[in-house]
């Protein structure tokens, strides 16, 4: 597609648990809890054409003021959160600093006790001026946002006391379905950069599982009243601040730090202890 220079940005690991939806990751990455943004970096350079590629592996949350910063300086933002606090900081940037943001989601319904699904939606839309906004789309709520900034999104015990339901409890990783979302976000971007047909803004659309059919979203403006209309192009003249420290990134970020410390350790202990071993069995 003419793409040479990609930031891949994300302060998570590798787990055992979510290899089932993560291209690319082996056992060894779960093992090691790699950053998502390596095993993702090796492996687009291993694919890529262009001849000058290039990828950012960046270890960083949209929240923090180093990821917000490596954000402003791209062209085009793929928003893959499922969280309300940095899809609200997406739309922001789409708005203030006239970044289109690419987002998508995927919505799964349950037959009663959870045996079997009833029905599954996917959906990829742009935000941008003109289009409308994440938070119009219905893809968060601004309470949301409180609610995560205030730590309650990270209490287990606040999760479990939501409703069944909730949207904040529900955890969509059907791979194949995560797949279809992607590609509908793609041909989002295509459609914005080529205008094919003069025809750029093929609007929101919602793809429904069950019964095979597409809907597009009729309304393209936001909501009377939307706060980030009020906000275009005004970028940091705004006098919003929307990052702030970001604990459970750093978290992710130090347990990596450990975790290689710990197999540096391992990796020597072993050489200490078989190197003389080893020299003595090649001269033998």
């Amino acid at each position: 597609m003419g793409v040479v220079h990609l930031k891949a940005l994300d302060f998570d690991s590798v787990e055992v648990v979510n290899r089932d939806r993560l291209l690319h990751s082996t056992r060894l990455d779960a093992l090691l809890k790699r950053a998502k943004v390596k095993v993702l970096g090796r492996a687009l350079r291993k694919s890529a054409t262009a001849t000058s590629f290039k990828v950012d592996e960046l270890e960083w949350s949209i929240i923090e003021e180093e990821g917000y910063r490596e954000a402003l300086d791209c062209d085009v933002l793929f928003c893959c959160v499922d969280r309300p606090w940095p899809r609200n900081i997406l739309n922001f940037i789409a708005y203030a600093h006239l970044i289109p943001v690419v987002d998508g989601g995927i919505y799964l319904k349950a037959k009663p006790g959870g045996k079997g699904l009833r029905d599954a939606d996917w959906r990829a839309h742009v935000a941008a001026p003109e289009r409308r906004c994440l938070e119009c789309l219905g893809q968060y709520r601004s309470g949301d946002v409180a609610l995560e900034r205030d730590g309650y999104l990270d209490d287990p015990t606040y999760i479990d006391g939501l409703e069944d339901g909730h949207p904040l409890k529900r955890n969509e990783n059907v791979f194949a379905f995560s797949m279809s979302a992607a590609a509908f976000e793609v041909l989002q971007f295509l459609a914005m950069v080529v205008v094919p047909g003069g025809f750029g803004n093929p609007g929101a659309q919602m793809y429904h599982f069950k019964t095979a059919t597409l809907d597009h979203e009729k309304e393209d403006r936001c909501n009377e009243g939307c706060f980030f209309t009020s906000i275009i192009a005004k970028g940091e003249c705004t006098g919003v601040k929307v990052t702030a420290l970001h604990p459970r990134a750093e978290q992710w970020r130090e347990a990596r730090r450990a975790m290689q410390k710990r197999w540096r350790y391992c990796v020597v202990d072993w050489l200490e202890r078989y190197t003389d071993w080893i020299l003595g069995w090649f001269v033998l």
